[in-house]
């Protein structure tokens, strides 16, 4: 999730989690081009718009969102400049672990450690609706190919899938995997990681 191919496959981003630069790798030279600093620490995610003109860069420690240009992102790389200030960012709350974009570029959505959950219009940085789901961690997000549905999957005491209306976050449905997989407290449910042994759902692919 940290990293993500330009629309042409022909350049890779890559977030650097200590420092909160972008790493920018040409692919067939296989030369690191540069980096480029000033992102807020701990990149978790990276997106690219459909069109690949633009990046978002989710911050894990400082819970927000940033929207960059691709060709300045690359460009600041090669010019070694050392900061590159994004075109907008919105924040989503400590821990965000996770982000989606739906297939028209048109909606943002973004899943924390915490367990809240938003969507906001990609084009205005307006939030659309905000929901959470405490004692989970939203690790996947997925959308349906016509846009409609926005899909999530936990690690929780379930170990859920659900989803919900992209536009009004209106529940939908859920599916518990712990149903089928069996769930148990861990030892330690005080632990810092103790989330990390509840089943989870670490990959999600819409068809």
């Amino acid at each position: 999730r940290g990293a993500v191919f330009t629309k042409d496959s022909q350049t890779l981003l890559v977030g650097r989690m200590g420092g909160g630069g972008i790493a920018v790798l040409d692919i067939a030279a296989r030369h690191h081009i540069g980096s480029v600093w000033g992102m807020r620490p701990t990149p978790r995610h990276l997106e690219i718009s459909p069109d690949g003109q633009q990046v978002y860069v989710s911050s894990n420690a400082s819970g927000a969102v940033a929207l960059y240009n691709t060709a300045e992102l690359i460009s600041a790389a090669k010019h070694r400049r050392k900061s590159l200030t994004p075109r907008r960012e919105v924040r989503t709350g400590t821990g965000t672990r996770t982000i989606a974009l739906s297939p028209d570029g048109s909606l943002l959505a973004a899943g924390s450690q915490q367990g809240h959950l938003a969507v906001w219009d990609a084009s205005q940085g307006e939030l659309l609706w905000r929901t959470s789901r405490p004692g989970r961690v939203l690790r996947q997000l997925a959308f349906s190919t016509d846009g409609v549905r926005v899909y999530v999957g936990e690690q929780g005491p379930e170990g859920r899938v659900a989803a919900y209306a992209a536009r009004t976050g209106r529940p939908l449905w859920h599916w518990d995997a712990a149903t089928v997989l069996g769930s148990s407290a861990p030892p330690d449910p005080a632990a810092p990681y103790a989330w990390s042994l509840w089943p989870g759902v670490y990959a999600l692919r819409v068809l």
